[in-house]
C-alpha cells in the first residue's frame, strides 16, 4: 500500500496566475445556470399568446435569435388573466410588462409581442455575460468552498 499526500488550497490561497487559470477553465467548462428555465418561461409566454417557439440560439459571443411565427398570435388575449404567472416569475412578469408598455404606445399587438421576446433575449444574454464574468465565477467558487490542487485542478 502507498499513501499519497496532496496539498489542497482554497481559491484565495492560489497564486494570481493559477486563479486566472481556474477562472478561465471554469468559464469554458461549465454551463449557464437557469438558462434552460428562462427558455421554458419564454416558451410559456409565447404559448399564452398562441405562438410556438420554433428554434433559438443564445450566446453572448455570437448572433442570437429566437425564431417563431406571429401569424397565429392571439390578438384577443386578456393580458390581465396572465397576472398570476407574472407574480410567480420575474422573467415572465418582465416580458408581460414590456408587452403592455409597447402596446400602450403603439397599439400594435404583434410589435408588442416581438419587443417582449426581444427584451427576454437581451435579459438572458446579459445573464450569460454576467455568469462569464470573473466576479461571478470567483464568487461561485468561494461560496461553494471548492478545494484546488496547486496547479488549479478542482479537488
Amino acid at each position: 500500500m502507498k499513501t499519497v499526500e496532496i496539498k489542497l488550497y482554497k481559491f484565495n490561497e492560489l497564486t494570481d496566475d493559477i486563479q486566472k487559470k481556474v477562472i478561465e477553465d471554469w468559464r469554458y467548462n461549465n454551463e449557464y445556470v437557469w438558462i434552460d428555465d428562462d427558455i421554458d418561461i419564454i416558451k410559456q409566454f409565447a404559448q399564452d399568446f398562441n405562438i410556438t417557439i420554433e428554434d433559438y440560439e443564445l450566446s453572448p459571443y455570437s448572433y442570437s435569435y429566437i425564431k417563431y411565427d406571429t401569424s397565429t398570435l392571439d390578438t384577443d388575449i386578456d393580458i390581465h388573466s396572465l397576472k398570476s404567472k407574472k407574480d410567480d416569475n420575474y422573467l415572465y412578469g418582465f416580458m408581460l410588462e414590456e408587452y403592455k408598455k409597447q402596446l400602450k404606445y403603439t397599439f400594435d399587438k404583434e410589435y408588442s409581442f416581438n419587443q417582449a421576446i426581444e427584451c427576454a433575449k437581451i435579459y438572458i444574454i446579459k445573464e450569460m455575460e454576467y455568469q462569464d464574468s470573473d466576479e461571478y465565477i470567483e464568487e461561485l467558487i468561494t461560496m461553494n468552498e471548492y478545494d484546488f490542487t496547486e496547479d488549479g485542478g478542482i479537488y
